[in-house]
């Protein structure tokens, strides 16, 4: 096709545009051209032809295209090119890092613009890819760590308030000097060109010394080094994609010794584990690497450095899967020792071994560091399978609290074999501050982990002279000797960093060791009587854990000490890794194993840092990651936004990591098939009244895009409390809507509707009420504010109008009987208007003032805005209401819905209601709407989708509601369910937080369902409730069921093979699928375990249409699937290993199952599950918030 039309030009003037003839017409961006046939003088326009004929006009032809005899060549340009290869790395000369090593020479015969590398970039392009160094090029050992180009990180000083807590500072000198250095040092790439008259020489060279030095300065420890380089002439950025999953070894490969033959209680593959563990013992050497790099994009080069040291670890990590024997294979691994070494002899070993290390209390100890619930099961199970003169020869000690280790001495902890002690204790405030006192420092503030492992890492250079000057002054001395230090030190410039003490004098003056020692002694006074702490004057030392280098520590269930949520347990995992061992172990059966950071925290519990920390890897970010940035220091704040490492970099990096695991990290699984396990479905439909109340709070959370926050009790106000009522008290939106799923509680038979619409009432009532007072203020304030406002300024009193006038003229609130409500408000609150407007205004300045009334007025539209959210929660109470007779009674009658075009012939099966407003909309209607993202009620602006709908018939059952106190069909239905236990029967209910564990509580109180529960109880109490729950057999005392909160260590770790039923009364709300997955692993593993008699019964209680499904579906994921106790068809078998997220399904004979979500799109199992390829969805309406990552990971 060949068009005439008008190609105006974008600049000069309109008359010199021309009509073209182009087979192009479609519209040009600024920048592109067209390419036309011919252009028509700009005289000549179509429209002023008068007649039709034929007319003569200019025209311009751009060209004619002729055939061309072109061949390309390569321009052939002589250049002399010296470059270094590996081969010729023995003349590269690496003495100062100043000095760069010319690794590229190129020369040209011809004068090349040299001002920006892009001018002569090409004459690179193939001399760049001929220095080959892809090999490591070692440079040696080193030992020298200063260097200018590679400067150390500022020290710590530290500022001791009145109190005498230290908090930790940056030295800010120290910190501007390294920031200079950083920013002053030799670029790594060196690129100089010159050019004259004929000629172009261009020079590549690199520091490399100086980014060895760098490398090599990451290294956290001192001692020899290697380093080593190597360039890489091909690198390309890669695009971020996810690393390959690290991957767990089993002990299948691994040799087996021979083991003692008092160790035949170990079963399966427990022997090969514990063979493991004793050759790991015997040391296993890793090499820790630093590498530094840097990338010159133009060149496609990269240049690496790195810095090696060898270490040797003694230990491990069992990361068995829960139920496999990790406490009896370490008790294996205890005992095996004992029964070749005596203690003596032990000790005597390990001492030549540490000869070089500061001295410390040698002992042939195992410390066990444990959750404070499971302290006493480790006790029984060292009783359980040593006999009893071991058990006696061990000298088990039990240390549940630190007043319970306050009462030992040194000797108790030396002549101990084994010492079991809860991980809470190194958190304790009273040990840190004996710590303190101990080491003559400060007593550090515990709000930073950072700060607090700074201090940790200062104490451990002051324990061995202070242990030394205890054993040469006796305990007495030594308390004095400790006070003169640390009142010495206090005056020294590294404990004055920004809040000096007060110089006192005379009578006035007063020691820091005395005002410690009096808060102290305060303090304790406060809380003696409730801690248990010995009272009188100390007699001996206090043994505290970290004087002593013990045989071997073993921390169990350590994932949970990484709990960001909980800064005690940060703290304490803090502490325990500054505890002295030859030998060190971690036991988890749920390892986090997300990325880097994941691995380098586990490797610092065997005393290993695997490389710097770095933000993320490119891919995933953890929370762990989140809180550990936040508490960055200035300069890593700042190194953080200045280095960019690639893709590559981060590459090796995780294979390193996987190297570590490789070596140090098990994971078995336990044969449990002769265990039988039965998982059953409970999906539970709510009644009306209650599937209501679940609704309404929904669409009051879906308006707020699930973001909204409880808000301060310091914006005191009955919108606060309102506000905060409808939350549940809850933390986010998912809790709220977890609990308002489990509970709904009405007395002797109310209607749990009326309750509600009473309720509705009044806080629509009451936000009535405020927002008139703060309508009749404002009134009242602009009859002031427009006297004082100047002619032409827009103050308070136009925005004011603004506002009145969006009220008046437009439904702005986007629901007409909301805005016709607060147009009554407006002209009531204009008849009376206060006459002492905004009382906090009065004596404030101008500005103040401004911004106090804009605040008000902001106010005043987010009242109207929930007056309009209550005004909708009557109507969709309302709404409900009116259609319950006719839910009852199964009505085949026609209703109109609220469009007032309905012809009223919707049946019940297709009405529908509108979430978001309470309005009803029938199939026909909704078809018929002009605008379909809109409400059918002309007067409602509320967006209309099939997600907001909701089919009547699926508002809930019509049964009647219990005589007496009820508490809703889920919670009466769990309560059924325990009673039908048989008699001898007991089972765990897992809860999903702390809040609900109160509900049930409440609700097995009431219907005297016997139950034990660790909910508010002291670390102590819980562990013997726990072993009250397992041991006691009294028919009147015995308890049916523990409940246990799933998303805390209470639900890890603990043996309850006397409970084969378990219960999760709703659907664990976690914010990454580790979590979830964690959490379910480790709960089902107290029961289904070694050593389990019956059959184990696992019940997931969900709601129906509510959070609980989303939940369910978003993170349950299953290779086969699981039914109710009524389903009658067969399931098709599980496919292959990988799990999927997961699909709630009702078959034709009203049967449910969960079933993973491809099944769905088979027709062979839709077929043997009998249903259809849409079945019917019974998720709630809502989009998770940020609580949940929306990946699955």
């Amino acid at each position: 096709d060949l068009y005439l039309f008008l190609d105006p030009d974008t600049v000069g003037p309109s008359d010199h545009d021309s009509c073209v003839f182009s087979r192009d017409c479609g519209r040009k961006h600024y920048g592109d051209s067209r390419i036309s046939l011919a252009h028509i003088d700009p005289s000549w326009r179509p429209w002023s032809i008068v007649n039709e004929g034929v007319y003569d006009i200019n025209a311009k032809i751009p060209g004619v295209w002729v055939p061309a005899s072109v061949k390309l060549e390569s321009a052939c340009v002589t250049m002399d090119v010296g470059f270094l290869a590996s081969g010729s790395s023995d003349r590269i000369t690496l003495e100062d890092c100043s000095h760069a090593v010319a690794i590229l020479d190129v020369e040209l015969p011809e004068r090349l613009p040299v001002q920006n590398f892009s001018d002569y970039s090409w004459a690179l392009q193939r001399a760049q890819l001929l220095p080959s160094f892809s090999s490591w090029q070692t440079h040696g050992e080193n030992t020298a760590r200063d260097c200018a180009c590679a400067p150390p990180y500022p020290r710590l000083l530290w500022s001791v308030n009145d109190k005498g807590v230290a908090m930790a500072h940056e030295d800010r000198k120290a910190a501007a000097a390294f920031e200079r250095a950083m920013k002053t040092r030799p670029q790594i790439f060196q690129i100089k060109a010159t050019s004259t008259e004929s000629r172009t020489r261009i020079q590549v060279s690199i520091h490399i010394l100086s980014l060895l030095h760098r490398a090599q300065g990451r290294l956290t420890r001192s001692g020899p080094v290697t380093t080593s380089w190597r360039l890489l002439t091909d690198h390309a950025d890669l695009a971020p994609h996810p690393f390959v999953k690290f991957r767990l070894q089993s002990n299948s490969n691994d040799a087996t010794i021979k083991l003692p033959t008092a160790l035949n209680y170990l079963r399966g593959s427990q022997p090969k584990s514990l063979s493991w563990m004793i050759t790991q013992e015997q040391g296993r050497q890793i090499g820790i690497t630093e590498v530094e790099e840097t990338v010159h994009s133009g060149l496609g080069w990269r240049i690496e450095a790195q810095a090696q040291m060898t270490l040797t670890v003694r230990g491990g990590v069992l990361a068995d899967l829960p139920s496999f024997g990790k406490t009896v294979t370490t008790i294996g691994l205890i005992q095996s020792e004992f029964e070749e070494h005596s203690p003596k002899a032990l000790v005597q070993h390990n001492q030549s071994l540490t000869a070089k290390l500061p001295k410390l209390l040698d002992s042939a100890a195992t410390l066990i560091v444990c959750p404070p619930h499971i302290v006493l099961q480790w006790q029984s199970e060292l009783k359980k399978f040593l006999d009893v003169e071991q058990y006696k020869r061990y000298n088990v000690l039990v240390i549940e609290t630190y007043a319970r280790l306050q009462s030992l001495t040194i000797d108790d902890l030396l002549g101990s074999r084994v010492i079991i002690v809860s991980w809470i204790i190194f958190a304790d405030e009273d040990y840190v501050a004996d710590l303190a006192r101990f080491t003559a420092m400060p007593k550090p503030a515990t709000t930073s982990r950072r700060a607090f492992d700074a201090w940790m890492t200062r104490t451990d250079d002051e324990i061995p002279r202070s242990l030394l000057d205890l054993q040469t002054q006796g305990y007495q001395k030594f308390q004095k000797s400790s006070m003169e230090l640390i009142d010495e030190r206090m005056q020294h410039p590294e404990f004055q960093a920004s809040l000096p003490m007060k110089i006192r004098h005379g009578s006035a003056y007063e020691s820091f060791g005395s005002s410690a020692l009096a808060n102290s002694n305060a303090k304790g006074k406060a809380q003696g009587k409730k801690k248990g702490a010995i009272s009188g004057v100390r007699t001996h030392p206090v043994p505290l854990l970290h004087l002593f280098r013990f045989n071997r520590i073993v921390v169990d269930e350590y994932h949970y000490l990484n709990d960001e949520k909980k800064i005690a347990n940060s703290l304490a995992a803090i502490s325990i890794k500054h505890v002295a061992a030859l030998k060190r172990w971690v036991l988890s059966g749920t390892p986090a194993l997300a990325n880097f950071s994941d691995i380098d925290q586990i490797a610092s519990f065997l005393g290993l840092k695997l490389g710097r920390y770095f933000f993320g890897d490119g891919t995933t970010t953890t929370q762990v990651e989140k809180v550990r940035k936040s508490d960055q220091t200035r300069v890593e704040d700042f190194l953080s936004q200045t280095e960019i490492m690639s893709r590559q970099w981060h590459q090796a990096r995780h294979e390193r990591a996987q190297e570590f695991l490789d070596l140090f990290v098990r994971q078995n699984e336990a044969s449990l098939q002769h265990i039988s396990c039965s998982e059953q479905l409970l999906p539970i439909e709510l009644n009306i009244a209650h599937h209501t109340v679940y609704l309404e709070l929904s669409q009051h959370l879906i308006s707020q895009r699930m973001q909204i926050k409880k808000l301060s009790k310091k914006l005191s106000s009955d919108r606060t409390d309102r506000l905060n009522d409808s939350l549940n008290n809850s933390v986010s939106a998912e809790e709220a809507l977890l609990k308002s799923a489990l509970l709904f509680e009405t007395d002797n038979g109310e209607s749990g509707l009326d309750l509600l619409m009473t309720k509705r009432t009044q806080q629509s009532r009451n936000a009535e009420r405020e927002l008139l007072k703060l309508l009749a203020e404002f009134e009242g304030l602009m009859l002031l504010e427009k006297q004082k406002q100047k002619k032409g300024e827009e103050g308070i009193t136009d925005l004011y109008e603004h506002f009145k006038k969006d009220v008046k003229h437009y439904n702005s609130f986007g629901d007409e009987d909301a805005s016709k409500r607060v147009r009554q408000l407006l002209t009531k609150a204009r008849e009376t208007p206060s006459l002492k407007p905004l009382s906090e205004l009065k004596g404030v300045s101008a500005v103040k003032r401004e911004q106090l009334m804009k605040k008000r007025l902001s106010q005043l539209r987010e009242l109207a805005r929930e007056l309009t959210l209550r005004m909708r929660s009557e109507r969709f109470i309302e709404s409900i209401k009116n259609l319950l007779k006719p839910l009852t009674s199964r009505s085949e009658d026609t209703f109109s819905c609220s469009s007032p075009q309905c012809e009223g012939t919707a049946t019940l099966a297709q009405l529908n209601l509108v979430s978001h407003c309470g309005h009803t909309a029938c199939e026909k209607c909704l078809d018929k709407r002009s605008d379909d993202e809109v409400c059918v009620h002309p007067g409602c602006n509320s967006p209309v989708h099939e997600i907001n709908l909701i089919r009547v018939p699926d508002l809930g059952t019509t049964g009647t509601q219990n005589a007496g106190r009820d508490f809703g069909n889920k919670l009466e239905t769990i309560v059924q369910l325990i009673k039908d236990f048989p008699d001898d029967d007991q089972g765990i209910v897992f809860a999903p937080n702390e809040e609900t564990i109160g509900i049930l509580e409440m609700v097995f109180d009431h219907h005297n369902v016997s139950y034990h529960s660790t909910s508010n109880c002291r670390p102590a109490a819980a562990a013997k409730i726990m072993e009250d729950f397992k041991t006691n057999q009294v028919p009147n005392e015995r308890k049916q069921v523990l409940l246990l909160n799933l998303g805390s260590e209470s639900a890890a770790g603990v043996n309850l093979v006397n409970a084969n039923h378990v219960i999760f009364l709703s659907p664990f709300l976690a914010k990454t699928q580790y979590e979830y997955d964690s959490a379910m692993v480790q709960a089902i593993a107290r029961s289904r375990r070694y050593g389990q008699q019956k059959k184990v019964h696992i019940y997931h209680v969900v709601a129906q249409r509510t959070i609980d499904v989303d939940i369910l579906e978003h993170r349950h994921k299953r290779n086969d699937g699981i039914t109710t106790s009524g389903w009658t068809m067969k399931m098709p078998q599980a496919t292959g290993s990988k799990r999927e997220k997961t699909k709630l399904i009702k078959n034709d004979a009203g049967q449910m199952a969960l079933v993973p979500a491809s099944w769905l799109a088979d027709e062979g199992k839709r077929l043997m599950l009998e249903v259809g390829e849409t079945p019917d969805s019974f998720t709630s309406l809502i989009n998770f918030s940020e609580m949940l990552d929306h990946n699955g990971k």
